[in-house]
C-alpha cells in the first residue's frame, strides 16, 4: 500500500459524501491507496448507511467527540499504507493531486 488517506468526520456527513465520491472516482495502476474514515462519534445513526454505500473505505468509530489530532492519531493507527495523507471531509481530490503527492513523497 503506497498511501493511506485519513479523513476524520464528526457530522459532516454531506461534505464527506462528496469528498468520498471524488476518491472513488479515482482509479490508478501506479499508486495503491486505502481511505480510513474515522468518525468523532457522530452518534445520529450515518455511520452504518456509509459502511454499507462505500464497501470499499475502513470505517472507524472513535470512543467521542475527542478532536481532530486524536481522530488523525486513531487513523494512522488503522492504516497499512507507507505514506500517510490526512484530508479534511469537506474537500475533493483528483487522481493529478494524489499523483503529485506520492511523487513528491518518494523524492524526498
Amino acid at each position: 500500500m503506497d498511501i493511506s488517506v485519513v479523513i476524520v468526520n464528526f457530522r459532516g456527513w454531506k461534505a464527506l459524501k462528496k469528498c468520498l465520491n471524488s476518491l472513488d472516482e479515482i482509479k490508478s495502476n501506479e499508486i495503491l491507496f486505502e481511505v480510513i474514515v474515522v468518525d468523532n462519534f457522530s452518534n445520529d445513526g450515518e455511520l452504518v448507511s456509509f459502511r454499507n454505500n462505500y464497501t470499499e473505505i475502513k470505517f472507524f468509530e472513535n470512543t467521542g467527540n475527542n478532536g481532530f489530532a486524536n481522530g488523525c492519531n486513531f487513523g494512522a493507527s488503522k492504516a497499512t499504507g507507507k505514506y500517510l495523507f490526512f484530508l479534511n471531509p469537506d474537500t475533493t481530490i483528483t487522481i493529478d493531486a494524489l499523483k503529485t503527492l506520492h511523487k513528491t513523497s518518494i523524492t524526498h
